[in-house]
């Protein structure tokens, strides 16, 4: 997917403190379970818990962008359809303004100003 320089930045940044919670959060959840910082038990918590919400965030990111494309294609259907609508209006205009010309034509002949064929 193509992102400018500053979105890119900051999707970078974001992912950065995304990051930085995940472990910070894993942390103190490991802290407050009553494993003992520095043990294997604490870094096995540590490590179980960082994957898991490294795991859920993936799915919120998957969950989001699915959202997005269903509001693009919610908007592309709307463009769609109002694209159709102007397309009826206009073909309706044109078949009315045919009937103009063909009814004015119809005056001109009982009218005498011009003969079929000839000058009509």
């Amino acid at each position: 997917m193509y992102m400018n320089k500053d979105k890119r930045e900051k999707a970078e940044a974001e992912e950065r403190q995304l990051i930085s919670n995940i472990k910070d959060k894993a942390i103190a959840e490991c802290k407050e379970i009553g494993f003992s910082e520095g043990s294997t038990e604490f870094a096995d918590c540590n490590l179980k818990l960082s994957t898991l919400y490294k795991e859920e965030a993936i799915e919120e990111k998957k969950i989001r962008a699915a959202e997005e494309q269903a509001e693009a294609a919610a908007r592309q259907a709307r463009a769609a359809e109002a694209q159709a609508k102007a397309a009826q209006q206009q073909a309706a205009a044109a078949a009315w303004r045919n009937n103009q010309q063909m009814m004015q034509k119809g005056m001109d002949m009982v009218t005498g100003r011009c003969t079929l064929g000839i000058d009509c």
